[in-house]
């Protein structure tokens, strides 16, 4: 029975193929993040409930504020070591050895001068910024995430380049559940300081497991790390590496600055305690789709990858359809969230918040495959440009809508996101950068319809009968959608 069901595997996806390589990583990342999405989610209901809204508001605005200046740290190296590790380690070792080194040397001083610029600037950020003295010193400690985090994301690209998906997958679900007793006896013994510790020494924990992981990998493939002759890649820098970082630097600032907005109104912090607790299940489920997608970045990259139709329809649909099935029910019972966080969240507030940001989670699943073509096709500038739109419309729409609370603000990523997708279809089809039938067809418009009726349903609030039967009715009809626009990739 199982040299027959060995065999059967083998003539799907035969050993070697472009299907082969996708399936043995995309199992690895998948089976890794599902287990950091199940502890990922205890723990940030055990630390609200630890920390309260108000706490948990600021706990998320300290994350939000390093996350900005993370991006000065992380300087898109972490894709430019996947698209060149894949595309030379076999062709040119020596080449992709530089360009890691390269990486590694860049990330660690970028990543120290960044984390020693926050400190400094703490007592600033928290007493005049963020409007709160207090935050100060749970700031500064939160500053040794973007030295880490940093390294880490050089390592991860590199490791993601060399199609190592199982150590990255190991080494995700070990931080997670080394990281949880950590920040969450943090949060239940020193409050916000012992929170912010605890995500501090998770950070720790997974630069130790990156650098014993990426020194295996990279002796293994006889491509290792080497730091002579750098300069001849500093090219790389300015050709990839910075439309990467620019396209990043459209993001990040504008995430902290319409959180920013909401955390200033008189009942901030507690309406951003609303938002950040549906924004954890967005970050995790993103991270799982993202994390499920990185197996396709390297194959899309290299050369018998860059002209396949099937590759094509499959990156667009992984992490689309991955996450559809996961937001769904969370978009009909946003109740759920409420019951996990504890009384002090649960409302018609979080409910609302949790339905739009399931609706926000959606079309970002479906623009990490778009994303990744521009990776792979280096058409960063592009996604400089549609970055830009997107900034400039959820600015505009956080002025707007802030005053609603964590309501408002959820409701301005949705209109910027949504407004992104539709100024830049005909970029996408013009081109032919993906398959029309997964961007413009009447089943991609169904997909759409199908989580539009679930989110009517939890927001005119119909009994909870009904919304089981219409999530169960539109899981069936999402299965077929997905289905059909993966057929003409057969």
């Amino acid at each position: 029975m199982v040299n027959k069901l060995r065999a059967a595997l083998d003539r799907a996806a035969p050993p070697g193929s472009l299907r082969a390589r996708f399936a043995r990583g995309s199992a690895w990342s998948l089976g890794g993040q599902i287990a950091s999405y199940v502890v990922g989610v205890i723990s940030a209901a055990l630390v609200g409930r630890a920390l309260g809204r108000a706490g948990f508001g600021e706990l998320g605005m300290i994350q939000s504020t390093v996350g900005m200046f993370g991006l000065l740290a992380g300087m898109g190296l972490g894709v430019t070591n996947t698209k060149f590790v894949a595309e030379l380690r076999s062709s040119h070792p020596r080449r992709a050895g530089r360009i890691m080194g390269l990486s590694l040397v860049v990330s660690i001083v970028s990543g120290a001068v960044v984390c020693g610029l926050v400190i400094g600037l703490a007592p600033l950020l928290a007493g005049r910024t963020l409007d709160d003295p207090s935050l100060t010193v749970p700031l500064q400690i939160a500053a040794a995430l973007l030295l880490f985090e940093s390294v880490i994301g050089a390592l991860s690209g590199a490791l993601a380049g060399f199609e190592a998906f199982r150590e990255i997958a190991l080494n995700t679900t070990l931080r997670v559940l080394l990281t949880f007793p950590l920040i969450v006896l943090g949060a239940y013994y020193l409050g916000l300081t012992g929170a912010t510790l605890g995500l501090a020494g998770g950070a720790l924990i997974g630069l130790v497991l990156y650098v014993i992981s990426a020194v295996r990998v990279s002796r293994r493939h006889q491509c290792t790390a080497c730091f002579d002759g750098l300069r001849t890649e500093l090219r790389v820098l300015t050709g990839f590496s910075l439309p990467a970082y620019v396209s990043g630097a459209m993001v990040t600032p504008m995430i902290w600055l319409a959180r920013l907005l909401l955390f200033r109104y008189p009942n901030g912090p507690e309406q951003m305690g609303l938002f950040q607790a549906t924004w954890r299940f967005q970050d995790i489920i993103s991270l799982l789709g993202a994390t499920v997608g990185a197996s396709l970045l390297p194959l899309l990259a290299s050369r018998e990858g860059s002209g396949s139709k099937r590759l094509a329809s499959g990156n667009m649909l992984v992490s689309w359809a991955l996450g559809f099935f996961i937001l769904a029910p969370l978009m009909a019972f946003p109740e759920v969230v409420g019951v996990l966080f504890g009384g002090g969240y649960a409302g018609r507030p979080l409910n609302v918040t949790m339905v739009l940001t399931m609706a926000v989670t959606n079309i970002v699943l479906y623009k990490q495959g778009l994303a990744r073509v521009l990776t792979a096709r280096a058409l960063l500038w592009w996604g400089v440009l549609s970055n830009g739109v997107w900034a400039v419309t959820l600015l505009l729409c956080t002025w707007w809508l802030a005053p609603h609370g964590a309501m408002g603000l959820a409701g301005a990523f949705l209109i910027a996101y949504a407004v992104n997708v539709a100024v830049f279809i005909p970029l996408y089809t013009g081109k032919r950068l993906v398959p029309r039938s997964t961007i413009v067809s009447w089943e991609a418009l169904g997909i759409w319809l199908l989580l539009a009726a679930l989110a009517a349903g939890s927001l005119v609030e119909v009994t909870w009968a009904l919304r089981a039967i219409l999530l169960l009715a539109c899981l069936g009809a999402g299965g077929g959608l997905f289905w059909r626009m993966a057929r003409p990739a057969h």
